[in-house]
C-alpha cells in the first residue's frame, strides 16, 4: 500500500544500527516473566537500551501492556513510566513498583500478604485439618476476591500483590483449589523478592495514553507497540479475573484503539478512528519529551479487515508526518516465530520529537491519511466488501476519535465509592507526587 507523501516507503529500512540477529532474538535466553499476550521480548527491550539509553535517560511507554519495558529500565536503573487503560495490564505490571523497594520492606509486604491470605483462607479451619467439603472453589475465589478489594491507601503494595493474585489466578480458564492459590501467592512473593532493585523511579498509570500524568518535557526516550488495527480485544486476557475486581469492561473497550468490535456495523470505520487516536497520542507524546528525544515505535506490519490488508507502520508514520511534522528519522523491522509456528514481521519505526509544531494537530489530516488508505484498500479488496470502504469513506467526516478513558466510569458502581478515594485528582495535586505515586 503506498500512501501520498510515502514517507515510510521512502525511508530504507537500516540494517547496521543494531544487529538482525538481536532485533529478532535468534538467541533467546530470557523469557517475559509475566504472562501477557502480544508483549516485548525482554532481550529486545534490552537491545534498545542498551542503544539509545543511559543513566540519565528518563523512559516511556504510553502502551505498556504487563511492563516489559518498567523491568528492562529497572534491570539497567533507569528512570521509567508507563501507561495502560487496561486494567489486568496494569495490575500486572504495578508489580514493577517493587523494583524501588529494598529488599526488607519487599520481604516485609510479602510476608504480610501471605500472612492475610493464610488468615483468610484458615480462619473456620481447625489447625493442619483437610479442607472440608462444605468449602467450596466459589467460597474460596470469594475470600480472595474479598482481599483484593479490601484496598488501604497505607498498604498500597498488599493491595498490588492481592490484586495481582486475582489476576492471575485467571478465574475463566482455571479450577481454583486452595493448593493452586496458595502456590501462585508464592510465585508472586518470590518474584517480587527477585526483582532488581533500582533508586531511579519506575512506575505505572491506569490512565489514557492521550492524557498523561507527566511533566512538560520529562521525557528523553519512548519505547512502545501501539495497538493495531482489528487488534485482538486485550479485555479478553483475565477478563473474569479483572471482572472480579468490579471492573466493567464494556466501558473500558470504548477507549482501545483498533479493537475489531467498536465498529461491528461497517468494521472499516476503524481505520478512520485509529488515525485519530494514533494523532492524538503523538501530540501527547510530544508535549511529555524534551526536543530531539527518540520515540520508538513497534507495529506489526499487517493488519486486515474483512480480508483486505492494511499496514500499520505506513498509517502511523503517515499520521507522524502528516499532522504533527514529525519524520520518520529511522526504520528498522524485525521477524520472528510466534507461538503457533507463524512468522511475524513488525516494523520499527524511530521518530525524533521536535521542539516546534508548525502543523499543530489538525485532525482532519489524520483523516485524510485514513481516507487515502481507504481507497488504496479499495483498489484491493473483494467486490464483496468495497461498498463498505466507500461507505467508510463517506462517513468518515462525522468520525471522532475513541472516547478518553475514564477510569472511574470504568469501575462497577459497588467499587466507585472505594475508587474515588484511591485515585487522587491531578487538579491541585502536587507534580512531584504525581511522578512518585502511581494510580491503584
Amino acid at each position: 500500500m503506498v500512501l501520498l507523501s510515502g514517507v515510510f516507503r521512502e525511508t530504507p529500512i537500516n540494517r547496521q544500527e543494531i544487529n538482525q540477529n538481536i532485533l529478532d532474538i535468534e538467541d533467546k535466553t530470557r523469557t517475559n516473566p509475566l504472562p501477557w499476550k502480544g508483549q516485548f521480548s525482554p532481550q529486545f527491550i534490552e537491545a534498545l537500551l542498551d542503544k539509545y539509553a543511559d543513566k540519565n535517560s528518563v523512559v516511556f511507554d504510553p502502551f505498556l501492556g504487563s511492563g516489559t519495558v518498567l523491568y528492562e529500565a529497572g534491570r539497567c536503573g533507569i528512570e521509567a513510566y508507563g501507561t495502560d487503560i487496561n486494567p489486568a495490564a496494569f495490575t500486572l505490571a504495578s508489580i514493577y513498583r517493587f523494583i524501588n523497594l529494598f529488599q526488607k520492606e519487599r520481604e516485609r509486604y510479602t510476608k504480610s500478604f501471605l500472612n492475610r491470605l493464610k488468615i483468610e483462607m484458615y480462619d473456620t479451619m481447625p489447625l493442619f485439618q483437610k479442607i472440608p467439603k462444605a468449602i467450596t472453589p466459589n467460597d474460596l475465589i470469594d475470600k480472595v476476591i474479598a482481599l483484593a478489594l479490601n484496598v488501604n491507601d497505607e498498604d498500597i503494595f498488599i493491595n498490588i500483590l492481592n490484586q495481582a493474585l486475582v489476576i492471575m489466578l485467571d478465574l475463566s480458564n482455571k479450577e481454583v483449589t486452595h493448593r493452586r492459590i496458595f502456590h501462585i501467592a508464592e510465585l508472586i512473593t518470590d518474584f517480587v523478592q527477585k526483582l532488581p532493585y533500582s533508586e531511579k523511579p519506575i512506575n505505572v498509570y491506569n490512565v489514557d495514553a492521550r492524557n498523561v500524568p507527566l511533566q512538560n518535557y520529562s521525557v528523553n526516550l519512548v519505547i512502545t507497540s501501539p495497538p493495531y488495527i482489528n487488534v485482538f480485544n486485550y479485555h479478553q486476557q483475565y477478563r473474569t479475573s479483572t471482572e472480579a475486581l468490579n471492573w466493567n469492561l464494556l466501558e473500558v473497550a470504548k477507549s482501545e484503539f483498533g479493537s475489531n468490535r467498536k465498529h461491528r456495523s461497517n468494521r472499516f470505520i476503524t481505520v478512520i478512528q485509529y488515525c485519530l487516536d494514533i494523532a492524538s497520542t503523538l501530540q501527547e507524546l510530544l508535549r511529555i519529551c524534551k526536543a530531539e528525544s527518540r520515540m520508538i515505535f513497534v507495529v506489526g506490519r499487517e493488519s486486515n479487515i474483512r480480508d483486505t490488508p492494511f499496514f500499520n507502520g505506513e498509517l502511523v508514520a503517515e499520521v507522524a508526518h502528516r499532522v504533527l511534522g514529525i519524520n520518520l528519522d529511522m526504520r528498522q523491522e524485525r521477524s520472528f516465530l510466534n507461538r503457533y509456528g507463524k512468522i511475524i514481521k513488525e516494523d520499527i519505526l524511530h521518530f525524533v520529537s521536535i521542539d516546534k509544531m508548525d502543523n499543530y494537530f489538525d485532525l482532519d489530516r489524520a483523516k485524510t491519511v485514513a481516507i487515502e488508505a481507504l481507497e488504496t484498500a479499495y483498489l484491493l479488496a473483494e467486490d464483496k466488501v468495497k461498498d463498505e470502504i466507500q461507505d467508510a469513506i463517506e462517513k468518515a467526516g462525522n468520525v471522532k476519535p475513541s472516547p478518553y478513558y475514564n477510569r472511574d466510569e470504568s469501575r462497577n458502581q459497588v467499587d466507585k465509592l472505594k475508587s474515588h478515594h484511591n485515585i487522587f485528582s491531578l487538579n491541585g495535586s502536587d507534580e512531584k507526587d504525581v511522578l512518585s505515586r502511581g494510580y491503584f
